[in-house]
């Protein structure tokens, strides 16, 4: 075990070889998408009681947000990421990516948001962050491919197997997968 101030380096576990070789295997069948339901009854009524009491809202998107948070860092392995074929990387950060909708024009698109150590933030701390995403002016190059237009057209222009690739790149680092996603 590799333990630093950002994340723990561990073995790859040989029961989780199964596991993967399970789901490569299931990729090649039919599926059929499933539909699960929450009751939130609770959560809604606790955000409008506090409404009612404070005179402030909270988004349910936040709340949601610090709960994934609070549930990962109680179970840190399961937002471990492989490295290799003999370690995984366990960030101690919990980052969660929510869809902030904009308005472009007539439009309303999703753009993603990265919330960054909504494990050390509070609901209120990531509702403002939320806010503030949703507020900020957006063109619609920058819908493409992040901040930088340059990178979307240069990327847009390669042919897809490249882009391909690089998105494998991407998702087989663990520390690049975390800096851009």
């Amino acid at each position: 075990m590799t333990p630093t101030n950002e994340f723990t380096q561990i073995p790859f576990p040989k029961n989780r070889k199964l596991v993967i070789d399970v789901l490569e295997l299931g990729r090649l069948k039919h599926h059929i998408p499933g539909f699960i339901e929450f009751d939130v009854t609770a959560a809604r009524v606790y955000l409008h009681e506090l409404k009612a009491k404070t005179g402030n809202s909270l988004s349910f998107t936040a709340w949601l947000a610090k709960c994934v948070a609070q549930a990962v860092s109680e179970h840190k392995q399961v937002h471990a990421l492989r490295r290799g074929q003999r370690s995984m990387i366990i960030f101690n950060d919990v980052d969660v990516l929510v869809m902030v909708e904009k308005k472009i024009g007539i439009d309303i698109l999703s753009r993603p948001l990265i919330i960054r150590k909504v494990n050390e933030k509070s609901v209120r701390q990531i509702h403002d962050e939320i806010r503030t995403a949703q507020s900020q002016p957006i063109d619609a190059d920058s819908l493409l491919v992040g901040d930088s237009p340059w990178f979307a057209h240069f990327y847009l222009a390669l042919p897809k197997f490249i882009r391909i690739l690089l998105g494998r790149k991407i998702m087989s680092d663990p520390f690049l997968l975390k800096k851009m996603v």
